[in-house]
């Protein structure tokens, strides 16, 4: 049986669900934030796994039975945690690290099965890390400037066009009256004059110039990429992911060098990744620039786009892993 670890409202899980079923595959999908989890260990009988989601349903999961698993993404027991706000925070942290442990236990055995996707490298993921292998594996990646000091980054920005983001990843902030969405954006003479002398570390990178931007799904060492030409539109020209909904940006299959696909295999060799999507921008002198990879990037859109039919694809990878 293969095992799926998804969200409830991942679409794309759903289309590959439809390919197993095509393709006789036996599973059982489990989507994260459940109420509760056991583990029953003993040195006799089976390693069973109990799982009881938000709407009540258990599933007893004899692990031995357990063939493949995909992680598509998520987490367990979101719901485990939410009696204990009302906790000073010194019980808080602790009840936390007890709680990561068993969570870490429980991902470290299914991963000891064939697997598609990794719960562990995609919580680990760190963007610095991951220019600083990229760059070691003979990829491009921009010039970057990580600082806490104005002097530093007006030297850094003087005479440049420059863009920020999160070192993390975009993020949003809400309030009652209040809704900004927190991506890549340009540094203009108002930040740095706004700036104090003094900030929590922040990200600058030089923009660069390009001619258009690649998506690149990539299952093991297969690679499917999309080019998209967001410089053709000023919404979009500094990050495609200003969506223009009214007129959305073109999207083409692309055809990855050779030399690129050897160069993002020794990266995604050294982070331990079998599947993701990466983010790659093509300059005018046809240069590739690496941006950076998500373990866990949605893919739907580029395989509609490109007439992939990644879920297939997964599908049929998840059928050999769990044969």
């Amino acid at each position: 049986m293969l095992l799926i670890l998804s969200d409830q409202t991942d679409i794309s899980t759903n289309f590959v669900i439809d390919w197993l079923r095509w393709h006789n595959v036996s599973y059982l999908r489990v989507d994260g934030q459940v109420s509760s989890v056991n583990l029953k260990l003993s040195s006799i009988g089976p390693l069973k796994l109990e799982l009881t989601d938000r709407g009540k349903a258990r599933n007893v999961i004899d692990l031995d039975s357990v063939s493949g698993f995909w992680y598509r993404r998520s987490d367990w027991g979101v719901g485990q945690l939410l009696g204990i706000r009302r906790h000073k925070k010194s019980i808080k942290r602790i009840l936390y690290e007890e709680w990561d442990v068993f969570r870490q236990f429980v991902h470290y055995l299914l991963e000891q099965k064939p697997h598609l996707g990794s719960i562990n490298s995609d919580k680990r993921q760190n963007k610095l890390i991951t220019l600083f292998k990229a760059a070691s594996a003979g990829l491009q990646v921009p010039y970057t400037l990580i600082s806490t000091d104005k002097t530093q980054l007006s030297s850094f920005v003087a005479g440049s066009a420059c863009i920020t983001k999160a070192i993390f990843e975009m993020f949003e902030i809400q309030t009652r009256s209040i809704y900004k969405k927190i991506g890549t954006k340009r540094v203009s003479k108002l930040d740095l004059e706004m700036a104090a002398d003094r900030f929590f570390p922040t990200l600058v990178q030089r923009e660069i110039q390009k001619s258009f931007e690649l998506r690149i799904f990539f299952i093991r060492e297969d690679f499917y990429a999309m080019a998209i030409f967001s410089q053709s539109d000023e919404k979009t020209q500094v990050d495609f992911r200003n969506y223009n909904k009214v007129k959305p940006n073109r999207n083409v299959p692309f055809q990855l060098p050779n030399e690129i696909k050897q160069k993002l295999i020794r990266l995604n060799q050294q982070l331990n990744l079998d599947t993701g999507s990466i983010d790659m921008i093509v300059t005018p002198e046809n240069e590739y620039i690496f941006l950076e990879v998500n373990p866990v990037g949605q893919f739907g859109w580029l395989s509609a786009n490109c007439n992939y039919f990644l879920e297939e694809k997964i599908a049929l990878n998840l059928k050999n892993i769990s044969a």
